[in-house]
């Protein structure tokens, strides 16, 4: 499976002009895994603070502890695709 290649390349340059080698940065794949994750946290999270009544605490408590499980399954979703397309060459 593709991963679309690399979302921002850099290559970075010292002061004076030379170039390094180019740092590749995360995959289109996971640059649109992002988006889709900040469209569907938006909804969920304007309904935790609905359902919270204005309650700091809960909210960011609960803000908290969901982006870490969505940051957890993403990284292993990439380590399993990553390992997948290694099988595969």
């Amino acid at each position: 499976m593709k991963d679309g290649g690399q979302a921002y390349p850099v290559t970075p340059t010292d002061r004076a002009g030379q170039c390094a080698p180019t740092q590749l940065g995360m995959t289109m794949r996971q640059w649109y895994k992002g988006m889709a994750m900040h469209a569907v946290t938006d909804q969920f999270f304007k309904r935790v603070c609905e359902l919270a009544g204005g309650d700091l605490d809960i909210i960011t408590t609960s803000i908290a502890h969901t982006s870490s499980l969505f940051a957890d399954a993403m990284i292993a979703e990439d380590t399993q695709h990553e390992e997948s397309k290694n099988e595969e060459s």
